[in-house]
């Protein structure tokens, strides 16, 4: 029962980041729907990249899988925030702007959510 509240949480929290991001990059319209399917996209692409680690057997280095997950994340970011993400005008973004975002997003979430990690990491010890 935790852990389906944990997934809620980081579901909720990762959606908000990409509303905040969409907001931070030049005032682009991201839904809470569009950001919601996102995050869940993003959630099963990297369920998806550690199966797919796990079923071949052989072992990625570490050094191999941030540029797999980093390309995994410009990838489907230039596909589905360029698609559905809108500028201040009403257009879509494109591409190249959808995979900015997606970053932007990346790194916003990455930062708020390592701070509640290092902090019980702290307090576990």
């Amino acid at each position: 029962m935790f852990r389906l509240l944990q997934l809620s949480l980081s579901l909720a929290l990762l959606t908000a980041m990409f509303k905040l991001a969409a907001r931070l990059y030049r005032h682009t319209q991201l839904s809470w729907a569009g950001a919601f399917t996102y995050v869940l996209l993003l959630t099963v692409c990297t369920v998806l990249l550690g199966a797919l680690g796990l079923v071949s057997g052989a072992h990625i280095p570490f050094p191999f899988t941030i540029p797999a997950v980093f390309a995994m994340h410009v990838l489907l970011g230039g596909w589905y925030l360029g698609r559905y993400a809108k500028d201040r005008n009403g257009m879509e973004l494109t591409f190249p702007h959808g995979a900015l975002l997606g970053l932007i997003g990346i790194g916003l979430s990455l930062v708020v959510l390592s701070v509640p990690g290092v902090v019980y990491l702290v307090l576990q010890n």
